[in-house]
């Protein structure tokens, strides 16, 4: 089943020492969560305390791997 957007389908797989991940990929679980994190700079500038506030959708995949997609207040991250 393709991963399908608000522009189409879009192809999701990744090649590993040869072996490609993800062609017909089939989901077993997805997971979602919202993490708020806070950390202090090193460097002191307008704010001593950055939030850090995310979506996460964990989707482990049959095969053996996970993909985490991660969407930010101010755009999205897709870790490799």
């Amino acid at each position: 089943m393709p991963v399908v957007s608000q522009h189409g389908e879009l192809p999701l797989s990744l090649d590993v020492d040869h072996k490609k991940l993800g062609i017909e990929p089939k989901v077993l679980k997805p997971s979602h969560a919202l993490t708020t994190r806070r950390s202090s700079r090193l460097v002191r500038q307008k704010f001593a305390e950055i939030r850090d506030r995310y979506n996460e959708l964990r989707l482990i995949m049959a095969g053996g791997f996970a993909v985490s997609f991660s969407r930010y207040n101010e755009g999205a991250d897709v870790p490799l």
